[in-house]
């Protein structure tokens, strides 16, 4: 008896010791961060100004990008590139639409997060930043962060 309940525990032991830790990429964890856009009033700069009847899209995969707020946005910049071209569509009226397109070049370089996450991407962009052709409705832009490493600080302003 004594020796089936040593076996047992040895047993119990063994299989213990030989677990491995669950690798699970927790939901809370950051992820490749986007660049956070917020639009302001170009005649009094301090001030966020709406821009309302505002649709954003990637022109090489043409999906939509959800306006986060109605005077900021999240834009997602891809990974495998070293630049992304943006339509930004304002409609004004039924029959009047103004599109400017931005481009953002960058150099990317993955930071490790941890064994179940992998890697994430960050940017730094280079110079120029952005380049705004077309301009119908954005007047200017200014860059106030050129790493892109989180989504807490806000890294391009658009004046319109």
């Amino acid at each position: 008896m004594s020796r089936t309940l040593l076996l047992l525990s040895l047993t119990l032991a063994y299989f213990s010791i030989q677990c491995e830790r669950d690798d699970i990429c927790l939901e809370g964890t950051p992820g490749t961060p986007r660049v956070i856009v917020v639009f302001k009033d170009a005649q009094n700069r301090s001030l966020n100004k709406i821009a309302s009847g505002l649709a954003v899209a990637g022109t090489v995969t043409t999906t939509s990008i959800p306006i986060a707020a109605e005077d900021s946005i999240l834009v997602p910049l891809n990974a495998l590139a070293t630049n992304s071209r943006f339509e930004f569509r304002k409609t004004l009226t039924a029959t009047q639409t103004l599109i400017d397109h931005l481009n953002f070049h960058y150099n990317r370089f993955d930071v490790f997060i941890n064994r179940a996450c992998g890697y994430k991407a960050q940017y730094i962009f280079e110079n120029p930043a952005i380049e705004l052709t077309e301009s119908g409705w954005i007047q200017s832009f200014e860059v106030l962060q050129d790493t892109i490493a989180n989504e807490t600080q806000t890294h391009i302003y658009l004046y319109h």
